[in-house]
């Protein structure tokens, strides 16, 4: 993955060198401290009053600014409670005792919009030789109007660093619990109580339940044989190439949209990392994860604009469209 990261986003890691080979390495052990200084994770989100230019106050609308450089997160209303970055680690700390893992890399996104964290849950799995997957909690706590602090089960392919995010569902409907099965996710209306602990145990479960489920399907995907034609179709449909367009003009556009990202997917399918193991070549698994590659490593403008979309944005419902896709095929 390329590092087009803000100037303002750092983050640290315990243990391997992770993908992006960026970040300040820890200590196996290192305390929420340690790896908030490390992160850059020390500043504070402050709510400020709204000010047109003849100096009047936005009534019931503030501000969400950095303490340390001044900037501007978002906009948000009266009942908005910020999250700290700090207090968010302090959060998933909590979290991942619960389910006895390890938090092991930190950081932040959009110049501190997006605060998350990756807890390792389990041992790895492996498909034939040398394709590995492990489990991960992705936390992600967002300084953004309308956006609640989220915990995921996140699925990653080691050799290539694609990820497959899962939602976790949730089964409370009050004291600020979403209630939609979207997500696990805490509203900015609440602190971390006993309840939150006990649910926070429930979805370390169903990240278990749900990277099982994954690599159950990684398995079978890797037993059907996908040759270079049935991949390309497999792409389209992924991706909506092959929809009938309304008129002559949104065809021909679309069919300048379609030539690099064919090109870019035929090279995915051959030669991104992992593309070539016993697992990957010449099936539906190595289909699968070129579409992945190019969501986290080459669609996008920069870095954080991918591994965020990937995570939360439309880059992960084009993830979750080809599983799906994977699934009717083997069906």
């Amino acid at each position: 993955m390329s590092h087009e990261l803000t100037k303002t986003d750092k983050m640290a890691y315990v243990g391997e060198t992770p993908w992006h080979g960026l970040g300040a390495v820890l200590p196996e052990g290192a305390d929420v401290e340690t790896m908030a200084n490390a992160a850059g994770l020390t500043w504070r989100v402050n709510k400020s009053k709204i000010r047109v230019v003849d100096g009047r106050v936005i009534p019931d609308h503030f501000g969400l600014v950095r303490s340390d450089n001044g900037e501007t997160l978002d906009v948000v209303g009266r009942q908005y409670v910020p999250t700290q970055p700090r207090e968010a680690l302090e959060f998933f700390e909590r979290f991942a005792q619960a389910g006895e893992m390890n938090m092991e890399t930190a950081g932040s996104l959009c110049g501190g919009r997006w605060v998350w964290g990756l807890a390792r849950i389990n041992g790895p799995r492996f498909l034939g030789k040398g394709d590995e997957l492990r489990n991960y909690c992705l936390l992600v706590s967002p300084n953004v109007h309308g956006k609640s602090l989220v915990i995921k089960q996140t699925s990653i392919r080691v050799v290539c660093w694609n990820t497959m995010t899962a939602a976790l569902g949730k089964t409370v409907g009050r004291n600020g619990f979403e209630t939609t099965p979207a997500n696990w996710s805490m509203r900015h209306t609440r602190e971390f109580d006993a309840e939150m602990r006990e649910q926070a145990g429930t979805a370390v479960a169903q990240a278990v339940g749900l990277f099982d489920g994954f690599v159950e399907q990684a398995e079978r995907m890797a037993s059907v044989h996908f040759d270079r034609e049935r991949s390309l179709d497999y792409l389209k449909t992924v991706f909506r190439l092959n929809q009938p367009e309304l008129d002559e003009q949104a065809e021909a556009d679309r069919k300048v949209r379609r030539s690099p990202m064919l090109a870019r997917f035929e090279t995915a399918l051959t030669s991104a990392p992992g593309a070539n193991t016993d697992a990957a070549n010449g099936t539906l698994w190595g289909a699968f994860n070129a579409v992945t590659y190019l969501c986290d490593h080459a669609l996008g403008r920069d870095a954080d604009t991918r591994l965020r979309e990937s995570w939360l944005g439309y880059r992960e419902v084009i993830k979750g469209r080809a599983l799906k896709l994977a699934e009717e095929v083997m069906a």
